[in-house]
């Protein structure tokens, strides 16, 4: 659509590059880099645009002996996170396919606060390999949730629409439960 091909660009020099599928008639965005284009609609700048691997091995190497690239992979991560912040962003919009999900929409938490936990080791399978958890509490700027669902529904440019759906939960008044795609990635 007209309101993210003109106004977004993902730096050359940002971590892993731009996230594009290659097809065998040409390239195509990705629903993820899609979904971040989006926001350039809102009363927003893009900044960055990130993809990251995720596993309990990316988030903590010493569970595969740092074996098989994971120690390269968590350092890599670890930068990325770095360079995020060094943009400073007022507000980071995440996907994730690891999370709550819709069938064939995309999912708008829209709680003001996301709470829960993520179990380190449980990925590897392995009883003899103690897990932990790793914990977060966090917030949801609810305006930008309200003004992504408008830009995905359409409402700014209606030749731009991405089908999605928030979810409020608890009428608010508890954090929305949070799991492994959304605290450890």
């Amino acid at each position: 659509g007209e309101c993210y091909r003109h106004r977004a660009s993902v730096p050359r020099e940002a971590p892993f590059g731009a996230h594009f599928q290659k097809t065998k008639k040409k390239r195509s965005m990705t629903p993820t880099l899609q979904l971040a284009l989006y926001v350039s609609c809102l009363r927003a700048e893009l900044l960055g645009a990130v993809v990251i691997p995720h596993g309990d091995f990316a988030y903590d190497p010493s569970l595969v002996g740092g074996k098989n690239g994971s120690s390269e992979l968590h350092k890599a991560s670890m930068n990325v996170g770095q360079w995020v912040m060094s943009l400073e962003p007022d507000v980071i919009v995440m996907s994730t396919p690891h999370g709550m999900e819709l069938t064939k929409d995309f999912l708008v938490y829209q709680n003001a606060q996301l709470s829960g936990c993520a179990v380190v080791g449980e990925d590897l399978h392995n009883a003899s390999h103690p897990t932990y958890k790793v914990c977060r509490n966090m917030t949801t700027d609810k305006s930008t949730a309200s003004e992504i669902l408008d830009a995905l529904d359409g409402e700014k440019d209606p030749g731009a629409r991405l089908k999605a759906t928030g979810i409020l939960g608890f009428a608010d008044g508890s954090p929305l439960p949070v799991g492994w795609g959304e605290v450890a990635e």
